[in-house]
């Protein structure tokens, strides 16, 4: 008599192709963020503070979103926009800046993969965090023990990259 396996259960979520795009964006996204502490650690030794790197490196972001604005959205957001926006959705450029700058202290002091292993770590933590509690716009997804192993797992391998 054959053996009947029930299939896995898989949570609602987007469809495969949602979830492949979000593959290799975030891929991209992650090798440009191990990137970007390097780049701008170099130019912040090039330039007379390594503040002014930071400051470089929003001013080259900014030009970036304007031009995606208008090519993309066509169109720039009015005052008028951001009427109904809680307060804490504006931090996110004051969060950036505190990670450009302190990338670009630490990364080159510590090496990419220790400090980029701490990040992944803490932004990992902190997600399942914000997950568990439905925090900064976040629904809630509670910190099972799985999701808590996993983070566990994380912190394991940044402790052997930082002592290998």
């Amino acid at each position: 008599m054959p053996v009947c396996v029930p299939p896995l259960a898989v949570a609602p979520g987007p469809g495969v192709g949602v979830l492949a795009a979000a593959i290799v964006a975030g891929t991209i996204s992650g090798f440009a963020l191990a990137c970007q502490p390097g780049v701008n650690g170099t130019l912040g030794k090039i330039l007379s503070h390594k503040l002014h790197a930071s400051l470089t490196s929003f001013t080259v972001g900014l030009a970036c979103s304007i031009v995606a604005c208008l090519l993309i959205a066509r169109s720039l957001p009015k005052p008028s926009d951001y009427a109904d926006a809680p307060w804490w959705t504006f931090t996110g450029g004051a969060i950036g800046a505190f990670l450009v700058t302190a990338s670009l202290i630490f990364a080159p002091r510590v090496g990419a993969g220790a400090w980029l292993g701490i990040m992944i770590v803490a932004q990992l933590g902190g997600a399942v965090l914000l997950d568990h509690w439905g925090l900064a716009g976040y629904e809630v997804r509670p910190a099972t023990w799985v999701r808590l192993l996993g983070v566990t797992l994380m912190i394991g391998g940044v402790v052997m990259v930082l002592r290998g």
